[in-house]
């Protein structure tokens, strides 16, 4: 039997350094974590480092090793903005690391077709949700699914 890893081992270049893979989430976590208050030209503020050690941990536990990975951003209200590249989708949520909730929306470049819905991040359901919808996107931008993306059954 074998077992898949959220992500993968880091890769060294020339003269040894690792890259930052921007798909790492434990690595992009960790930079986060760096952040001072006044971050975004003296207005930032940052995300509280329990709230990204529970991020941290929600993603390596919760979101499926199958699903794609997002690229993370801070916000200048300390959360954390998650943003994937499917194209023609655009999908991100913003994650709330206090009260644990992240703000869904997704839209088609091509049709204007938006989609928006608040999950509770706490529960393994609103996890099952939103690598359900990344994975749904992620086959229509590779020209498996329909053109909106949505299996009957998510909508």
């Amino acid at each position: 039997m074998t077992t898949t890893k959220p992500f993968l081992p880091p890769r060294r270049i020339e003269g040894g350094a690792i890259p930052l893979d921007p798909l790492d989430i434990a690595a992009r976590l960790a930079d986060l974590k760096r952040l001072k208050l006044g971050w975004l030209d003296g207005k930032g503020v940052p995300p509280q480092p329990d709230g990204l050690d529970w991020l941290a941990d929600s993603f390596a536990t919760s979101y499926p090793a199958d699903a794609p990975l997002p690229y993370l951003f801070p916000t200048p209200e300390g959360r954390v903005l998650a943003e994937w590249s499917l194209p023609p989708w655009a999908p991100s949520v913003e994650i709330d690391l206090v009260e644990k909730t992240g703000d869904w929306h997704a839209l088609n470049l091509d049709t204007d077709v938006e989609e928006t819905r608040t999950l509770d991040l706490t529960n393994p359901t609103g996890w099952e949700w939103l690598a359900e919808r990344v994975r749904c996107r992620s086959v229509v931008t590779r020209g498996y699914g329909r053109l909106n993306g949505t299996p009957s059954a998510l909508k």
